[in-house]
């Protein structure tokens, strides 16, 4: 019972009641003139996130094929036409392609990362760590027309795989369309 009588006189100690009307964005204008130390219309720069590092002509998302083989000890190892998807955003791109199962049965999934340059190449890094596991470089460019616009790369080099273990040469392309 002892609680009830400070709930009450706390409600009791409330300020006058405010009603609402209808407001306007003209009315949002003069905001925050009065108070000290407040300019709404001051030069100062906005922060949206991030500085705009990259070329931003070919933003948005791709969705597109891969293909990979991997040559090692006389043996090949390939699969084709995996599903992928690139976003680039501010020019670097970011890519995964959906895991394939190679000829040979082995399981591999490669992503990509990169960035597209003002004279339509793009160039990066692409990645295989479910199966084979290993790394290497890509090159590749953007195509645009009136309709449609697409982004390919290819690679073609010998890297270090830790499955079968040692040297092997990768090879394979990507093509995505927007």
């Amino acid at each position: 019972m002892r609680i009830l009588p400070i709930g009450f006189v706390l409600i009791a100690c409330g300020g006058d009641p405010v009603s609402l009307k209808d407001q306007s964005f003209g009315e949002l204008e003069n905001w925050g003139l009065g108070i000290e130390g407040f300019n709404p219309n001051s030069n100062v720069p906005v922060d949206t996130g991030g500085p705009d590092t990259g070329f931003t002509q070919y933003d948005g998302a791709y969705f597109g094929t891969y293909q990979l083989a991997v040559s090692y000890a006389g043996t090949i190892c390939a699969f084709s036409d995996v599903s992928l998807i690139i976003n680039i955003v501010n020019g670097e791109i970011t890519a995964s392609g959906q895991p394939g199962t190679t000829d040979c049965g082995n399981n591999a999934k490669l992503t990509f990362d990169g960035s597209v340059n003002q004279d339509t190449t793009a160039a990066g890094m692409f990645y295989e760590d479910t199966g084979f596991i290993f790394e290497g470089d890509w090159n590749g460019f953007v195509v645009s027309t009136t309709e449609t616009i697409q982004i390919s790369g290819s690679f073609n080099q010998s890297v270090t795989s830790v499955n079968p273990g040692g040297l092997v040469t990768v090879s394979g392309s990507f093509i995505a369309e927007q």
